[in-house]
Order: C-alpha cells, then sequence, then structure tokens
C-alpha cells in the first residue's frame, strides 16, 4: 500500500476498532502521513481528533502503567463507618496524554501512534499488548474512539528490530508500505518543502526512494533525511528562500562547507547527486522574470531543468500572481504543465478559482481536475 492510499483507508481501521501495524523501509513518511490523516479527518467531522505521539523504542515496563504515588483514599467499614488509608494508585500513564497536553479521553476521536514499535524490548511490547488491543493498562482505559497504530521498519533494515509475539500478530493489522514518489510528492508540495528538494525525489527517485541501507553504517538519502537536508539549508542559510538557489555554488569554502553538512546527513553519493542537480537552477529563469515579463522569460531546454521550474512556479504562485504564472507555464509542454498544475492547487485549492485556471489552465488541462480529486 502507498502512503496516499494508507491516509484514505486509515480511517475505516480506526473505525473497526482494528490496531494496525505500518511496517516498511526507513524514513518513507509513516509518521508524516498519520498525522496528516488526522488532520483530514479533524476537517471531515468538522471536530478535532487528538494524537498522542510516542517513541515507542524508549519506554519500559513502568511506562506503561503509569508511575506509583501515594494516595489518601476514603474507604468505607463494614460497620458503614469510614476510614482514610494510604494507597499506591498509578497515575496517567503518558500515552494517554496527547501530543499538546491533554487527556486523550477528552477527544470524541483520536489515535494513539506507537513510532519505531520495531525497536521495543519484548517485556515492553508484552505490557503494551493490552494497550494496543483493549486500550487498557491497569486501571485506565481509553474509550472506543481512540485507535492505535504503530510504526516499524523491516527485520532486514538493520534497525534494532525485536522479537514480535504471535498473541499480538493475530489481533492486529499489518500494512506494508511500498516507495511512492506521487505520496511523497503529495505530502511535500502541501508542507512547502522547497522545490528543489522535491523536484530531486521526483526526477531521481532510485537515489532518495531506493528502499535499501547502505552495507556499512552511516548517513544515506531517504525521503526523511531529504526533507532534513532542506531544513538544514535553509536555517543554515545556505539556500535562498526567494529563488530556491542554492548560496555559495562556485566558492570553494562554502560549497565544501555545504557538502559537509549534507553529507552528515544523507551521505556523500546523494550529496553530490543533489549538487550536480541544483546546477541545474542556474539554466531556468527567476521567478521575478517569469512575473515581470512571462511571455518572453526563459524556457529551459533540458527536461530536468524544466520540471526544476515547473515546482518552483508552483511553490511560489499565490492568487495574485496566478495569471502571469499560468502565461508562462502555458508556453511549456504538457507534461510540465500538469506537474506544475497539480502541485499548486495542492498548496493552495483557492487557485482554482482564479480566472487565470478557470479560463486559461483548466481549458487547456481538463485532467487536472480528476488528479486532484483523486489526492
Amino acid at each position: 500500500m502507498n502512503l496516499l492510499r494508507l491516509k484514505r483507508e486509515l480511517r475505516s481501521y480506526m473505525d473497526a476498532n482494528v490496531p494496525v501495524q505500518l511496517i516498511s523501509a526507513p524514513g518513507l513518511g509513516k509518521s508524516e502521513t498519520v498525522d496528516q490523516a488526522v488532520k483530514d479527518f479533524s476537517r471531515q467531522d468538522n471536530a478535532e481528533w487528538g494524537i498522542a505521539t510516542v517513541l515507542a523504542a524508549a519506554y519500559t515496563p513502568p511506562d506503561v502503567f503509569g508511575y506509583l504515588v501515594p494516595t489518601d483514599r476514603v474507604i468505607e467499614r463494614a460497620d458503614g463507618t469510614t476510614e482514610t488509608v494510604k494507597t499506591s494508585e498509578f497515575t496517567m500513564p503518558p500515552w494517554m496524554i496527547s501530543d499538546d497536553g491533554r487527556p486523550m479521553n477528552s477527544f470524541k476521536r483520536g489515535i494513539v501512534f506507537f513510532d519505531e514499535w520495531d525497536k521495543v524490548e519484548p517485556d515492553t511490547k508484552k505490557a503494551l499488548a493490552n494497550v494496543l488491543l483493549n486500550g487498557a493498562a491497569g486501571r485506565h482505559r481509553t474509550h472506543r474512539g481512540i485507535g492505535f497504530v504503530t510504526a516499524a521498519n523491516r527485520a532486514e533494515d538493520r534497525s534494532g528490530s525485536t522479537k514480535e509475539f504471535d498473541f499480538i500478530i493475530n489481533r492486529r493489522a499489518e500494512l506494508h508500505i511500498r516507495p511512492d514518489v506521487g505520496s511523497w510528492e503529495d505530502w511535500a508540495v502541501r508542507n512547502d518543502v522547497p522545490p528543489t528538494f522535491t523536484a530531486f525525489a521526483v526526477r531521481r527517485p532510485e537515489i532518495v526512494f531506493s528502499g535499501r541501507v547502505p552495507d556499512k553504517q552511516g548517513p544515506y538519502c531517504t525521503p526523511r533525511s531529504l526533507v532534513k537536508s532542506s531544513q538544514l539549508c535553509v536555517a543554515g542559510g545556505h539556500l535562498d528562500t526567494q529563488t530556491g538557489n542554492f548560496v555559495g555554488l562556485g566558492d570553494e569554502d562554502a560549497e565544501t562547507t555545504l557538502n559537509e553538512k549534507l553529507s552528515g546527513l544523507m551521505g556523500p553519493e546523494a550529496t553530490n547527486e543533489l549538487l550536480i542537480w541544483a546546477r541545474l537552477k542556474t539554466e531556468v529563469p527567476e521567478f521575478v522574470e517569469i512575473v515581470a515579463d512571462p511571455s518572453k522569460a526563459k524556457i529551459p531546454t533540458k527536461m530536468d531543468a524544466k520540471m526544476l521550474v515547473a515546482y518552483d512556479c508552483a511553490h511560489r504562485i499565490d492568487v495574485a500572481n496566478a495569471n502571469k504564472v499560468v502565461e508562462y507555464m502555458l508556453r511549456m509542454g504538457a507534461e510540465h504543465q500538469m506537474v506544475f498544475g497539480v502541485a499548486s492547487v495542492k498548496r493552495n485549492f483557492r487557485l482554482l478559482q482564479t480566472k487565470a485556471f478557470v479560463n486559461d489552465f483548466i481549458p487547456r488541462n481538463q485532467g487536472i481536475i480528476s488528479l486532484v480529486g483523486m489526492n
């Protein structure tokens, strides 16, 4: 199952009160998809779903039940009199607290998400079994509207996976998530991943979505490490967010620093390929040039460069400049027009209401409605 289909189908498992385990290679976006699904469910129901994201690998058995604290409790004797006695009771366990600090039972619907499940120690998995299957640990219990999802890597991913138990496996569903460029692209354009990185992932899936771990341990490229690399570039001033260009290409010292920093996240091979890709940016017009004169702005000749400018325009278009950007993109071929159109509308659905889309773009790209509607 790919991530787009997972986002659509996850609710059926939650409605049926069936816990589900998501299994894939590292870094494909399972956690982000569950988080996005919860937001989608909230919009569908017009009522907020809660989510508690738990790094399950860091749990020990006591974390499952809460923590014993002394409590004064009034008890009634057989003769009808009362007595205050000191007892020990478990606090509400941390998995029952949402990411924003509210009890999960305060939400009508919600998901408790145990990430890195495969790395949980066996004794802790046993302790969590009743939580997954019945939403209960000791006297604490979630109501039926709260569902449970776990995420795990495959045993061959060398991620420290521990023993699974058949009595849990037989009571939950397993979904194997396959690498899928389209699902990740959908997430990336909705979450403003810089277009240089988005286009690189789409055009070089054999690097970003290989699903393989290196023979020797060390940094390597996955969708997750690619996004973290983009965030590092923005935070470190290595990427000009106005133009989408890397800063310092051609400057030996700046390029060495950038190479070392990116290699520490995604490995030297992928970093080298990304920087080669980034140099394509010199072959595409700046966005300000496109908006200033869409009829004369340069159209790249290389297919990769056209893809890059399509994502760049999709990343920067808004209602105010839509007519200029659409005029330019209509000078492109049909393939790149569609890439631009779908990515633009996923970022900002209001663009479909602009004159530029209604009168100019959609009549020449009618398939955009079905493609956006499917996602």
